[in-house]
């Protein structure tokens, strides 16, 4: 109700102050048409990944600091939260690791109340030597932690713009996701991970599977995830996306001036 309020009241007396808008994927170009706004004013311009994401790192010290070594690591990273369904994972882990016995799941990231379940889930379905969580990680240990990933999963049911897809990406791993996130539809038009529906068990021990299995798959993925973190997600990227929309618009208004 108060979401319905604010909306009205924005539309009624500030959306029409502004010249341009800047909506960080469909999904937000979609509200914003919903609030009258038209089309030819909204532009899309994403978040960035740091420029630390694109650097190569020998992960191999952080494989045996966590017992990693020997094993195939899906990873997730971010805060373990309900809507972002990290115990999905979990759910999946029997049926993968009886079709690849080197599965296992690592999760980084600070526990907002889903930990516990986690942990409950993993004992009922005897995996709990499957999985790991660490304390949430910076700087080079996170990129460390992405290095030694054969992929990035984040089967989250609600999701604005996770800027931890375009890290992964950056640093050429798939990532398996939901079409609910906002870079959904450039990760799938471009082959750089696998998309599926919310709540998608199945799609996501296929998913799995496929990125754990097959390296042809895998590297040709990867290497798509790559080359669209640098042609859209990289920092040089965004800001010259933002620097010619500016242009554009200071030359549309310069021309109505003196038109």
């Amino acid at each position: 109700m108060f979401y319905q309020l604010y909306d009205w009241s924005a539309r009624q007396h500030k959306v029409n102050r502004f010249d341009h808008f800047v909506a960080l994927s469909e999904v937000d170009r979609q509200n914003l048409v919903q609030l009258n706004i038209n089309e030819d004013d909204i532009s899309i311009i994403g978040n960035a990944a740091e420029d630390q994401s694109f650097e190569r790192i020998e992960p191999a010290g952080f494989k045996q600091l966590h017992g990693l070594e020997g094993k195939k690591v899906i990873l997730y990273l971010g805060i373990l939260h309900r809507y972002k369904r990290p115990d999905l994972l979990i759910c999946a882990l029997p049926s993968l690791i009886k079709k690849v016995p080197e599965a296992f799941v690592l999760f980084v990231g600070p526990d907002a109340g889903e930990l516990e379940s986690i942990h409950e889930i993993g004992e009922t379905l005897g995996v709990t030597t499957r999985y790991k969580w660490i304390k949430p990680l910076r700087g080079r240990e996170k990129q460390e932690a992405l290095e030694c990933a054969e992929f990035l999963a984040l089967p989250s049911v609600e999701d604005p713009y996770p800027l931890v897809l375009l890290e992964a990406m950056a640093h050429g791993k798939p990532v398996l996701t939901t079409d609910l996130v906002g870079q959904a539809s450039v990760i799938e038009a471009s082959v750089a991970g696998i998309i599926i529906g919310p709540g998608d068990l199945d799609g996501i021990e296929e998913g799995a599977y496929r990125l754990l299995t097959d390296e042809i798959y895998k590297k040709t993925m990867g290497r798509n995830a790559r080359l669209l973190a640098e042609t859209a997600f990289s920092v040089q990227s965004v800001v010259d996306e933002v620097e010619t929309l500016y242009a554009y618009l200071i030359e549309g208004r310069s021309n109505s001036c003196f038109g």
